[in-house]
């Protein structure tokens, strides 16, 4: 049953084409950035190569991403109780917690597969616009990787919010203010002994990559430990909040 409800949620997302559009748009933007290096940047032109095109592509891109992640988490909730669909979601025999986590599962398959797209097609445009050269694209990925369980985190956030309010906006404005208040939160108050259990100072786990432990003894394990668990209680939020909610 889960997977029907997953199947059709992923129908109703492709068919709004969101992601395709998002995905030509990262594409054509890598595109932009690659052919203006190659045509006005000489001296960056002929030290680019593949490899480093995906590194400079990485370090840019995945904000972009986090914020197409945070706008489909809140979208996909609220869109059913603006159109009045969500009715019929419920008539369903699934339970209501299926029927809510199909459509958490779909917009984080939607929001990983983005940077699936963006690693293929940056690495394929550096290496038309400035050959391949060498390098390791495991390395990259890695690098990628260290700032998606936050991503995962502010998606849940938005998606949460849009059970608890069912606005859009809101919804949206809740994730982009929970990220921008995570960065000051790390300078503010990043050296202090209890925020090792805030998933705020957690943006970013590549300061404990390669076995690497903070001032505070944090290492990967437990950084990564703590962002899970606070997507878990959003999540375990936003299933109890769905269901004891009133669906007019």
């Amino acid at each position: 049953m889960f997977m029907k409800l997953f199947q059709n949620e992923w129908m109703k997302m492709n068919s709004k084409r969101q992601g395709l559009y998002f995905n030509l748009f990262l594409i054509v933007m890598m595109g932009g950035i690659g052919l203006v290096i190659k045509l006005f940047v000489k001296g960056a032109s002929e030290e680019m190569d593949a490899y480093a095109f995906l590194a400079m592509c990485s370090q840019m891109m995945p904000m972009i991403i986090m914020l197409f992640g945070v706008v489909i988490g809140a979208q996909i909730v609220t869109d059913e109780f603006k159109d009045g669909t969500i009715k019929q979601l419920l008539i369903r025999p699934a339970s209501r917690a299926s029927v809510l986590m199909s459509k958490y599962v779909a917009a984080i398959v939607m929001f990983l597969l983005t940077y699936v797209v963006m690693i293929v097609a940056s690495f394929a445009i550096g290496a038309v616009f400035f050959g391949i050269g060498e390098g390791s694209i495991v390395d990259q990925i890695m690098m990628i990787s260290y700032g998606i369980p936050f991503s995962i985190f502010l998606l849940t956030v938005s998606f949460a919010a849009g059970v608890f309010t069912t606005s859009l906006g809101l919804s949206i404005g809740i994730g982009l203010f929970i990220n921008i208040f995570s960065s000051m939160f790390g300078l503010m108050v990043g050296g202090k002994e209890w925020s090792k259990y805030v998933v705020l100072k957690y943006t970013s786990l590549a300061p404990y990559a390669k076995g690497a432990v903070d001032s505070l003894g944090v290492n990967m394990w437990f950084a990564l430990t703590i962002t899970i668990l606070s997507i878990a209680v959003f999540a375990i939020l936003s299933i109890v909040r769905f269901k004891t909610r009133e669906i007019n």
